[in-house]
């Protein structure tokens, strides 16, 4: 995802997305910043990392929500093996 705003570590947030490939769903879900990089930086091998944040997700919004993500990632690992 992409914001432009960069919130503080610690910071609550709310987001809304769509998942999935065929079957789209909207997913509600609430967080916790536990990252955060202000600007683009480079790593050690040179390679430039963009400004973002992480987000460590605490509540989804209904457990279709939390089902409907592991039968996605479930999906997306069998395609990958």
């Amino acid at each position: 995802m992409i914001t432009e705003k960069i919130e503080p570590l610690g910071s609550p947030v709310e987001i809304i997305f769509s998942f999935g490939k065929r079957d789209k769903k909207l997913i509600y879900a609430e967080g916790v910043v536990v990252w955060n990089r202000g600007k683009q930086t480079q790593d050690s091998e040179g390679k430039n990392v963009p400004a973002g944040m992480g987000i460590e997700f605490t509540k989804f919004y209904s457990l279709e929500s939390r089902s409907f993500i592991a039968k996605e990632v479930d999906k997306w690992e069998k395609e990958y093996e």
